[in-house]
């Protein structure tokens, strides 16, 4: 059992470590503070203390109906579960064998969440919190730039590529952690190639990614110095698609409004996009794969 002064303590060492927001750390300890004889909330911390194996997603699912109204936002009770969390977690990579170092910076994305939440909630928390739960069950960590798991490619929609589909992978996913350098990119994938490295026989991993980033028209108008490009060139496109309903644009514009007119200017990617949408165009996606040689 873990005494809430405990608790206390770690948030400060945790938002010391990964330098966050003075702003960010007091309204967290100010929800802590809050909560301190809530003894449900406790009893969900412990649940992952104890085992490392409770439901996770029924946890954020609880914490999310139980701070849906009052003056507790949801987004800060559930990014302080996680922070709170990441002290046993800490002792489990410790347990597994599993460097420290990635445990770092798998944790790191808590904090990209943290101020993805601020510039488009205006709120100190994360408003995707169930994504934290690859990192704490072992199943998804941050080696270098990127992250990643192991995962199988969905159905692809096109003939050409549609042997794809069901194929064992190593998924990566993009944290907002600053530019994509291809340098930083091409260790990164080195060291999951291989920490994987045993899950694929022969002499290379297959990595697949679906994002925004791959969207193939991003040819036609972004900048060609433009860093997304250079992540697209790691990859061969094997599918991709249009979003109708604006999904994604929040990472570009960093807010829930799907209005153009409503959009900030401030980057070029922003011009680029806003041009994009106001000559008709959708926003899109791709799905890319990557054969890596482990050596």
């Amino acid at each position: 059992m873990q005494n809430f002064s405990e608790h206390k303590a770690w948030l400060k060492a945790f938002c010391d470590e990964f330098d966050w927001p003075e702003e960010a750390y007091v309204a967290h300890d100010e929800v802590l503070e809050k909560l301190k004889d809530n003894k449900r909330y406790f009893e969900l911390v412990e649940a992952y203390f104890s085992d490392g194996e409770c439901n996770l997603w029924d946890t954020v699912q609880e914490l999310r109906a139980t701070f849906k109204e009052g003056d507790i936002r949801s987004e800060t009770a559930e990014l302080l579960f996680f922070v709170l969390i990441a002290r046993h977690l800490k002792e489990r990579y410790k347990k597994e064998g599993i460097d420290e170092a990635i445990w770092y910076q798998s944790m790191k994305d808590l904090g990209a969440k943290l101020m993805e939440c601020k510039k488009v909630r205006g709120v100190w928390g994360s408003f995707v919190a169930d994504w934290f739960i690859g990192f704490f069950n072992l199943s998804r960590f941050g080696l270098g730039r990127l992250q990643y798991e192991i995962s199988s490619i969905p159905e692809i929609g096109n003939e050409e590529n549609k042997h794809y589909t069901g194929q064992k992978v190593i998924n990566i996913h993009i944290p907002g952690l600053g530019p994509l350098l291809p340098e930083d990119v091409e260790k990164s994938l080195k060291m999951a190639a291989e920490f994987y490295g045993d899950e694929f026989p022969g002499d290379e991993v297959l990595f697949h990614c679906g994002s925004w980033l791959l969207f193939p028209e991003h040819r036609e108008f972004l900048p060609k110095n433009s860093r997304i490009l250079s992540f697209m060139d790691f990859f061969t496109i094997i599918d991709s698609g249009y979003h109708s309903d604006g999904h994604d644009l929040w990472r570009i514009f960093n807010t829930d409004s799907k209005e153009v007119d409503t959009f900030p200017s401030d980057t070029s990617l922003q011009r680029a996009y806003i041009g994009w949408l106001k000559a008709g165009h959708k926003p899109g996606w791709g799905r890319g794969v990557i054969h890596f040689k482990k050596h």
